[in-house]
């Protein structure tokens, strides 16, 4: 248990009482409680097990494991039992019934600007240094500024040992900037979480920055002209400074590759549809995430194998904190490696379990039917295409609903697939579809 009740359940009735004669060492209280223990102090909380021995000639002797030299002894420290009584105690996992557990929170021993600072170069980065190594508990920080009306949120943040650093890249000279992290943002190894930040400071001198954000291509993951990239790819795609969303699509654009020399295909028929993602509504379903200067995109689907794929970012997609709107059309590309699996999904076909729901010849299927799903034969994707499922009733003049292959449309994990029928759809009573 947590906090050493294995310990101080064994100790307890050895030390209910002083024998007569006898001063009780000041640390043994007579009431021990949970976060108290005789050995206070002793530092082995980083041990992954003790084997403690008490004895009335010899005291107390902390070893790590039996047989071992001890790593902490006090002859004076003895319980209160007959001579010859051993009391032996395996304690698994950390060591707390030989220390009080952590409960203090991480505290501020170093902010960089510090508070109230001026003259701060443009250049600079906010340093958090605490008293104890920390971890990044889902918090952010938030840099604002009242005379520009703006604020920069940066989530997750980068954790060194005990220190938290933020690089902001650039800032606006002769500003007062204000940084907040916010409670929680940060806790200890144990799970104390840290109070709020708050500070201010005021920048130097400089040039007015009138440049947009641009990508730094050097930093891209996947980078331009890599091959072989997993399909499921997620892309960080980071930027000259901290950025904010403006508005805009980014689009990918697959190509057709020859697996033999790797050279671009004449095109046959159609080419294979671009993807599209437009940035505002993808933040918002979580598909995109901005954290400073890096924007992420974890896309719902998964680009076609072996072809080189284009990603087209269009001006004006991002801006920097002071409103400057990322200058001109940045373009790089990739190849994604070839499928291995040749065999395509099937519906599982499961005795006695339906991979259909409504159910193949299924009756009585309410009017109010909102989803088709499916269950396949191994985990899959929804394929990037122009293709969509449709519900066409056999009566002759019925409307045809449409389920468009649109990310917003369907929900997928791992082997089943849920496609939602639009909320304009009309189905016929007593009709049968296909």
């Amino acid at each position: 248990p947590g906090e050493g009740t294995v310990l101080l359940e064994a100790l307890l009735p050895s030390m209910q009482e002083t024998p007569p004669g006898e001063d009780r060492d000041p640390r043994c209280p007579a009431e021990i409680t949970d976060t108290t223990i005789c050995a206070a102090g002793v530092d082995v909380s980083r041990m992954q097990a003790l084997f403690c021995l008490f004895n009335s000639e010899t005291g107390l002797r902390v070893l790590q494991e039996a047989g071992s030299d001890p790593v902490y002894t006090d002859p004076d420290l003895k319980p209160v039992a007959n001579e010859g009584d051993w009391i032996y105690l395996w304690y698994k996992g950390f060591a707390e019934g030989c220390v009080e557990a952590d409960r203090e929170p991480p505290e501020v021993r170093l902010l960089s600007p510090p508070h109230e600072a001026e003259n701060v170069t443009l250049d600079s980065d906010v340093l958090i240094v605490f008293n104890e190594e920390i971890r990044e508990n889902g918090g952010a920080l938030r840099l604002s500024s009242e005379e520009e009306s703006f604020q920069v949120v940066i989530s997750p943040l980068m954790v060194l040992g005990a220190a938290l650093v933020v690089p902001l890249k650039r800032l606006l000279p002769n500003m007062v900037y204000e940084v907040l992290l916010t409670e929680a943002a940060v806790a200890d190894t144990v799970g104390n979480a840290a109070a709020a930040v708050r500070w201010r400071f005021t920048t130097a001198d400089g040039d007015i920055d009138n440049s947009g954000p641009y990508l730094l291509y050097n930093e891209l993951v996947p980078r331009d002209g890599s091959v072989d990239v997993d399909p499921k790819t997620s892309l960080f795609l980071p930027f000259s400074e901290p950025i904010l969303p403006a508005q805009g699509n980014i689009v990918f654009k697959p190509e057709p590759i020859s697996r033999r020399s790797r050279a671009l295909q004449p095109s046959v028929g159609l080419d294979p549809p671009s993807l599209i993602l437009d940035l505002l509504e993808s933040l918002l379903n979580k598909i995109m995430s901005i954290a400073g200067n890096v924007l992420t995109i974890s896309p719902p689907f998964a680009f076609p194998p072996d072809q080189l794929i284009t990603v087209v970012l269009p001006p004006g997609l991002v801006k920097d904190p002071a409103g400057n709107l990322s200058p001109k059309v940045e373009t790089f590309s990739f190849t994604t490696k070839a499928n291995d699996d040749t065999t395509p999904p099937d519906l599982e076909r499961d005795v006695g379990v339906s991979a259909l729901a409504p159910d193949h010849e299924e009756t009585g299927v309410l009017l109010a039917l909102d989803m088709i799903q499916m269950r396949f034969d191994e985990p899959i994707v929804v394929a990037a295409s122009n293709a969509a499922i449709t519900l066409t009733p056999l009566t002759a003049g019925g409307p045809v609903v449409v389920i468009p292959n649109d990310p917003s449309f369907y929900w997928v994990m791992d082997n089943d697939v849920r496609f939602f029928l639009p909320e304009s759809r009309v189905l016929l009573p007593l009709a049968e579809y296909r």
